[in-house]
């Protein structure tokens, strides 16, 4: 048992109600607004991209660097770049995003399809492969027809994924908080 460790969490369980609270609300937020949700996902991204062009462009002009000037030059204009677009056009970038995935799934697809097809002879249960890639297919598929049901759709199981953090987070602070309360 780590004392040490139970008396900090016991002192400090309210760090995880806040964090189980901030779930919740952003998970409620990903099913009243996806779309401002969407937003919100890109514009972090947008900012994390911004921020690493900048510290990019910082080392390039403060002293040697272990990859070459000019792939850290690269990588901060890039980022720079992908940064400003996506605070300037969120939903843009996301469509893209989509059909990037979607274009990525729909080649799986079919490799997987071609996979199973050569194969088959060597192995057994074949159809196995062939069905992920028409599964896999038809995903990539749904994601280039519809990019914009399918942006709502993500951002749903990102909101899933949070009301399910949160409820943990909320859950496990009330029995530390609980802990606390016996230790004092």
């Amino acid at each position: 048992m780590n004392a040490p460790l139970i008396a900090h969490f016991a002192r400090h369980w309210w760090v995880l109600l806040v964090y189980g609270l901030i779930g919740l609300g952003f998970g409620v937020a990903c099913f009243v607004a996806p779309g401002a949700s969407v937003v919100a996902l890109v514009w972090s991204f947008g900012l994390m991209a911004l921020f690493e062009g900048a510290l990019s462009a910082v080392a390039l002009f403060s002293g040697p660097s272990g990859f070459g000037k000019a792939w850290l030059a690269l990588y901060a204009l890039a980022s720079l770049a992908f940064g400003a677009l996506a605070l300037a056009r969120p939903l843009a970038i996301a469509d893209a995003l989509i059909l990037l995935l979607g274009l990525w799934l729909v080649v799986g697809g079919v490799l997987r399809i071609f996979w199973s097809v050569a194969l088959r002879k060597a192995i057994g249960n074949e159809w196995s492969l062939a069905l992920s890639g028409l599964l896999v297919l038809g995903l990539g598929a749904l994601l280039l027809l519809y990019p914009r049901v399918a942006v709502v759709g993500l951002v749903w199981w990102i909101g899933f994924g949070a009301l399910v953090f949160g409820l943990l987070q909320v859950f496990v602070a009330l029995r530390v908080r609980r802990l606390s309360r016996l230790r004092v």
